[in-house]
């Protein structure tokens, strides 16, 4: 039996809805933690790209700034210019 009584029951609720967003807090607190690492993963390449192309921008500061997506389109620019300066 979840409740004998309103008050034993809406305390119930109460800490079940708790546990409930401290779940979400930590669900999305990984997601965002996933997600920057995946967008220092990619600045790193961007830099290690952006020194062998001879590149200076876009600079380190504005690496940090930049989306996955954003970090994406200047790594594939990147490589592009490797291939074509090499093929």
């Amino acid at each position: 039996m979840i409740a004998k009584n309103p008050e034993e029951r809406q305390h119930y609720e109460d800490r079940l809805k708790a546990e409930r967003d401290e779940w979400a807090r930590t669900a999305q607190a990984k997601l965002e933690g996933i997600e920057e690492g995946q967008r220092n993963e990619r600045a790193r390449t961007v830099k290690m790209l952006r020194d062998i192309v001879g590149e200076l921008t876009p600079s380190d500061e504005k690496l940090a700034d930049l989306s996955l997506d954003e970090l994406a389109a200047i790594e594939t620019e990147l490589q592009r210019r490797l291939r074509d300066r090499t093929g």
